[in-house]
């Protein structure tokens, strides 16, 4: 139901106005445009008339978006009313739906939280700004305590979070009211007479943080009426130390780091909680999700077996795996996707593989390359090759993964330019590896094995099974990122193409 009171607002200018732009002024350059994930809740529709009333001031541009997930009869109305809010004030409004389906054994709240966070991460904005308060702070933190979480996990929610993590990559999350109480923000509602909508699902203790809110909370306020800024001053502990580890283990990233992951024999000099810093800090860093301790022990056994093992450790849709003497890390590769064939190349530059992703084509510039090395473009040489947070070169195919497009393998670029009048000839179909395929990289040289050239592209054998071999009847006419067959091969001068293979990164694409 809605708070039915008029929305004239009385004069105000107390510490909620005065901290919040002190934040804002901090972080913010003119024209600065900031998304307000906006529900309709008391807390959102606090802090849009807060930042309301500074955008002037501060001169930056405001909009809210409001995600629908669907989930109540009530959700239409909702949404009419954050419209009608943002109207009255002059604020740009955007709504994306949302349609939150689980399946067995899944929960529907984080399946909601990750759809609302994908949501935020499509918005273009500079900032975007969400309403989580002191008593939220505090709740995250018993909940990760619940969880066993590590200290990463208990330093809670950060005012200003800029790298991406898991279920969220998109623009800076702002939580400029982390350390102000609720009863301030219910205070200064009332004090302006503004209207919100109450949620009835956030009275239902089945999900573990309303039951912390109405079951817990209220016993700690009765012996301790200040557990919640504690509690949140804990958490800014916390988050100190995991600034302490994250630096530590960025220390040993650059230390350990080879050309495709970690050398470890270094990894193993290290303590095992230092080693295990650096394990996570690099999985962070490269976009995977958490990994269970007990996993990272179980990996630190395997790490022990003897040279010719393929020890492995998945989680999630990632995998960590030893190739020669480093660790690789790297999302989950199809190796059981079919055949697909076609009588003429499709016109579109992208050409999707049923199972296996994406296969794209990218116009490659004439100019003149060495016969052995490639002279990179500007655009080469500006793309970056290190994640975020991590001092890793990454394997030209785990870059494809996440990047979706990748430098040549060690034979060199000029051996990847495909010449872009063969591709109005056909037919042409898109095959995995079967074995005993061969391929004549040089005119007068000598027909290769598939084989033979992984093995000097130092492809890591779990990903030689995935590749797309793209054949022209039963011609073997290009491997994406190693090579085109010399007969097809463009010369510097003759237009050309180069084959970019993207592929999936999902649980039901890892079978073996």
């Amino acid at each position: 139901m809605e708070n039915s009171r008029n929305p004239e607002r009385a004069e105000v200018s107390g510490a909620l106005l005065e901290a919040l732009q002190q934040v804002l002024q901090s972080l913010l350059t003119r024209d600065a445009h900031l998304c307000l994930g906006y529900s309709g809740g008391l807390d959102s529709t606090v802090l849009l008339h807060l930042l309301h009333h500074l955008s002037r001031p501060l001169a930056f541009r405001l909009s809210a978006l409001h995600v629908n997930h669907h989930l109540h009869p009530e959700a239409l109305r909702w949404q009419r009313f954050c419209a009608a809010q943002c109207a009255a004030l002059g604020v740009r409004f955007v709504v994306e739906d949302v349609f939150p389906q689980p399946q067995a054994g899944e929960s529907l709240e984080n399946l909601a939280r990750m759809a609302r966070y994908q949501a935020l991460a499509r918005q273009s904005c500079d900032f975007v700004v969400l309403a989580h308060h002191q008593q939220d702070q505090a709740e995250t933190l018993l909940i990760q305590l619940l969880r066993g979480a590590g200290v990463a996990g208990l330093s809670a929610m950060a005012t200003l979070r800029t790298h991406a993590g898991a279920g969220y990559s998109g623009p800076p999350l702002l939580r400029p009211l982390l350390h102000t109480p609720r009863t301030a923000l219910k205070q200064l509602a009332l004090q302006w007479n503004l209207a919100w909508v109450d949620d009835p699902s956030n009275a239902q203790c089945q999900h573990v943080r309303n039951f912390l809110r109405h079951t817990v909370a209220p016993l700690l306020e009765q012996r301790f009426p200040a557990w919640a800024s504690t509690l949140s001053r804990s958490a800014d502990h916390l988050a100190q130390a995991a600034d302490l580890l994250e630096e530590l283990a960025l220390e040993d990233l650059s230390a350990c780091a080879g050309p495709w992951g970690l050398i470890i024999e270094r990894v193993l000099a290290l303590s095992r909680p230092r080693a295990i810093n650096l394990l996570r800090t690099w999985f962070r860093g490269m976009g995977a999700p958490t990994c269970h301790a007990a996993q990272l022990e179980a990996w630190f056994r395997q790490a022990q077996a003897r040279a010719g093992r393929l020890p492995m450790l998945r989680w999630g849709t990632w995998e960590l795996v030893r190739h020669q003497d480093q660790w690789m890390l790297h999302p989950l590769v199809s190796t059981t996707w079919p055949t697909q064939g076609f009588d003429h190349w499709p016109g579109a530059a992208s050409v999707p593989i049923a199972g296996a992703g994406t296969l794209h084509l990218r116009a490659c510039p004439s100019a003149a390359v060495s016969l052995h090395k490639a002279t990179p473009s500007r655009e080469q040489k500006c793309r970056p090759m290190r994640p975020a947070n991590a001092a890793l070169q990454l394997h030209p195919l785990a870059l494809a993964l996440r990047q979706g497009e990748y430098a040549a393998l060690p034979q060199g670029q000029e051996l990847t330019r495909l010449r872009r009048d063969v591709l109005d000839a056909g037919p042409w179909s898109l095959r995995r590896r079967s074995g005993g395929e061969v391929l004549r990289v040089y005119a007068r040289g000598p027909t290769r094995s598939l084989r033979n050239l992984f093995q000097e592209a130092a492809l890591p054998v779990w990903w030689r099974n995935s590749v797309p071999l793209l054949y022209s009847g039963a011609q073997l006419v290009a491997v994406p990122g190693l090579a085109v067959a010399a007969s097809y091969r463009a010369q510097p001068d003759q237009p050309a193409v180069e084959l970019i293979w993207q592929p999936h990164a999902h649980p039901c694409l890892s079978e073996r």
